[in-house]
């Protein structure tokens, strides 16, 4: 597959998981044929249940050669399954910041930085002591969405 690097305008081959399965199926006469069946609902869940038992761990390992994937910008931790290395923790910067930078529209700046610099600080101590985050469920996905819109809606209101 190739992308388009902007800075460089150039174009750049990269390695595709599954490169040679997709370009059968779009690419291949017989493979259109296939095509319908192999993005359907239940193809997709037995692919997906696949690939969260155990067993698949040890793709893990060749995926992460065959994409030159740099582990050490990954959590240092044993993955349950080919699944769960796709699968990141919540951290306290992705619950945190977005809300801050909505704070920071309305407020003047640098009462916005004592703010800021007062999360970074906290996200910091809890990140070094190693205090997990718990991830947001059921109605906590709604309160951090309804914060997100109440501050948009207050900064749009005092413009």
């Amino acid at each position: 597959m190739k992308i388009y690097d902007r800075k460089t305008k150039t174009y750049e081959d990269i390695v595709q998981y599954g490169a040679g399965k997709l370009d059968f199926l779009y690419n291949n006469p017989v493979g259109r044929i296939f095509l319908g069946i192999a993005v359907s609902p239940f193809v997709s869940n037995i692919y997906a249940s696949k690939n969260a038992k155990k067993s698949s761990v040890k793709k893990i390992p060749a995926f992460i050669k065959e994409h030159n994937i740099d582990m050490s910008d990954f959590e240092d931790r044993e993955y349950k399954s080919f699944t769960d290395f796709f699968t990141m923790p919540v951290t306290y910067t992705a619950l945190i910041f977005p809300l801050l930078f909505l704070l920071k529209l309305p407020l003047e700046e640098n009462i916005f930085l004592w703010i800021v610099r007062g999360a970074i600080l906290l996200v910091s101590v809890l990140q070094v002591l190693k205090i997990k985050v718990i991830k947001p469920k059921g109605i906590w996905y709604g309160i951090f969405g309804i914060l997100a819109i109440a501050m948009l809606v207050i900064y749009l209101v005092v413009i």
